[in-house]
Formats: structure tokens, sequence, C-alpha cells
């Protein structure tokens, strides 16, 4: 175990080093610890080496190379959207590439049979992990993530809405949306949309926000700190918080446990308990009523049984629900768009409601067509009624 060790941390090496070097401030994406392709490919130089024959020779270049072009490809996948230079893709994948087969030089050799059983193990563990705790995988796959997107150069800046956009939305460079507009003498919903972001095509929002005309109160952009729906959720549910001057500790006074005295709270989503450990922190922000997914439940579930609540909702209550569809699987605009317009239903059918409603992040675990035609960390936000 102890040998096999040492080609895990050569592995974790080449993985996390290309990550924390491209790390900019904001940057929240799922990354594994792990390359799994990487480890295989330093099992097979450490059997190559040292290579007498020719053919070990021959094995040991096009495993390096191989090597080489794997963290090119993964550095390739992280900084394909920030511009690096060509200088980045030759010097950093060759540093990282030859400190991991610096380190495997000194392990023994791993026999074949239990390699395939030690990556079986590894591989099951991840989709274990996966199951329990999506927010941390095990493993990376860098030619399969390369793969199942289309790259393009981005001639676009992302970072900043242009003149049209400020002339027609109202932007705002904070995250105190909900604040500002909670009203508690009414009944408050306070949704979070699954990858609801600003497109660089206004049309597309603006197209979005015609679901909402009869309710519509106040519309307008805001910037997201991370792009992640952990932290917009604390974001959002967030009344204050202190900073205690002695153990530098930040402290949260929620919004649900300042509204919870004599009035209901509920949170909803149809995420699974464990998905992006939510539980973890949706329960300590005082909701009276928690509702997690249940297997292959659908956002349209979850909204009828918000109506169902609205229904008999006697004075004011508070209502939060992440919406899950729109993330990963299927067509992103039609899940997008069925929320909103199952949004814009419950508003005109209850107008004694207030209704905060903002996107969480961007599109981002989608293919880059789509991920690179909307803005990064804008979201929308519409007050209705």
């Amino acid at each position: 175990m102890k040998n096999l060790f040492q080609y895990i941390i050569a592995a974790i090496l080449v993985t996390i080093s290309l990550y924390l070097i491209s790390f900019e401030k904001g940057q929240d994406l799922i990354r594994g610890l792990v390359g799994l392709e990487a480890l295989v490919l330093l099992l097979f130089w450490r059997h190559f080496y040292p290579a007498k024959a020719w053919w070990q020779k021959i094995g040991l270049v096009v495993s390096s190379l191989l090597l080489v072009a794997l963290v090119a490809l993964d550095w390739h996948n992280l900084v394909a959207l920030k511009g690096e230079g060509l200088w980045s893709y030759l010097v950093i994948p060759l540093t990282a590439a030859s400190l991991a087969l610096f380190l495997v030089k000194a392990a023994r050799p791993v026999p074949s049979i239990n390699a395939i059983v030690f990556l079986f193990f590894i591989l099951i563990l991840h989709l274990i992990g996966m199951r329990f705790y999506a927010a941390q995988p095990l493993l990376v796959f860098p030619t399969f993530n390369y793969i199942g997107k289309s790259h393009y150069t981005e001639s676009f800046n992302r970072d900043s809405l242009t003149a049209e956009w400020r002339s027609s939305y109202k932007v705002v460079d904070t995250t105190t949306i909900t604040t500002t507009y909670l009203d508690t003498a009414r009944i408050n919903i306070i949704i979070l949309v699954e990858s609801w972001g600003v497109p660089l095509n206004k049309a597309l929002l603006d197209s979005q926000i015609k679901y909402f005309d009869s309710s519509l109160t106040d519309k307008g952009v805001h910037r997201r700190l991370y792009s992640r729906t952990r932290t917009a959720e604390r974001e959002d549910l967030a009344q204050s918080f202190s900073i205690n001057p002695k153990t530098k500790i930040k402290d949260t006074l929620w919004i649900p446990a300042k509204w919870r005295r004599g009035i209901g709270t509920y949170y909803f989503t149809s995420d699974s308990l464990g998905f992006m450990d939510r539980a973890s922190y949706i329960k300590t922000m005082g909701f009276e009523h928690i509702h997690f997914g249940k297997p292959n439940e659908s956002d349209s579930a979850v909204a009828l049984q918000i109506d169902s609540l609205l229904s008999i909702a006697e004075g004011p209550i508070l209502i939060a629900w992440s919406t899950r569809e729109g993330r990963q699987n299927g067509n992103y605009q039609a899940s997008i768009n069925k929320n909103l317009k199952a949004i814009a239903t419950l508003a005109c059918k209850y107008p004694q409601a207030r209704f905060i409603v903002q996107g969480d992040h961007e599109p981002l675990l989608h293919k880059k067509n789509i991920v690179n035609a909307f803005y990064r960390r804008f979201v929308p936000y519409m007050i209705l009624n």
C-alpha cells in the first residue's frame, strides 16, 4: 500500500497543482483530487523504467509524451476561457509531468493484476463518494471532460456587462437582493433558479422576462461572489452577519431564524438530502419545515407542493425554493423556461404573495457553447407582486 501511495501522490500533484496555478478569486469549480488517466500512465511509465530493451524504450517515451499531453489537456480545460499564453501550455505541463515522474521513479513497479485491482477499487470509491457527497469527487477525467464539451476560443469579455445591458436593466454590484425586497406583512417566496444566468444575447433574457409581464414589479442584474448554489443560498438567506473580534469567526443571522417567531418557514428543493452537502447548512438556518427531494422528483412536483401550501396559507409565511433542473441533463433552455413559466403561474395565481426570484449562478456544467454564451458570475433577479 505504501508503494501505491507514491503513485497516488504523483497523480494528485499533476491534478491539484494545475487547479492551484489557475485559481482566481471567485473560482469555485467541482474538481477531483486524483487524475485517473494520469495514474494509469504513471503506472505504465514505471513498468517500463529503467528501459533496457528497445520496446521498453519505446514504451517509456510514449507514456512520457502521453502524460505531458494529458496534463496539457487538463490545463486547457481549466484555462480555456482565461486567455493564457502558449508558453503556459509548454512550461506548466512539462514541469508538472516531470515532477510526477520523478516521484514515481523511486517507487517499485506494480504487477499488472495488482494495478488493475487497485484502479478498479478507487473507481468504485469515486462512484460511491459521488453518491453521498457530489461536491468533492475523488477522481477527475481530463480526456472525458474535454470530449464532453465543445471548446473554442472566447472572443468576448464575459466579465463586464455592456452599455446595452446597463441601459435596459438595473445593474447592482450587491448580493443583498433578498433583504432589500422582503415584505414582512406578506407571504414571501424566495426562489433560486438553477443555472439561470445573464446571456450575452440580451434578447434571450428579454423573452424570459415577458413571462412575468402581469406580475413584474422590478427587475435587474447583479453579481454573485461565487458561482455555486450553496454559496448563493447563503447569500440570499442571510439577514446580517458580524465578525467576533476575538475568534474572528463569522456569525450569521439567517432570515428564516429571524422570521420563525410566529411565522411558518419552509424550504423546498428536489435535490437529494446530501447533494452538495446542502443539509449541513440548510438545517442551521432556522426553517421549521424542510423538504429535500425524493428519487426522480421534479421541480414541477415541488411547484405543486408550494401551490398547495399557498392555497391554505393564512397570514405571512416564508418559503424558500431552490430549483434543480437546468443543471446538466437535457435541454438547458427548455428546463429554465419550464421553471420560469411555473413561477409565473404561481405569481399570477397568488398576487398577495411577494416573489423574489434570482439565478443561483450562470450555467457551468454544460457544453462550452452554452457556458460561453453567458456572462461570468452575473445573474438576473425579478421582484413579482
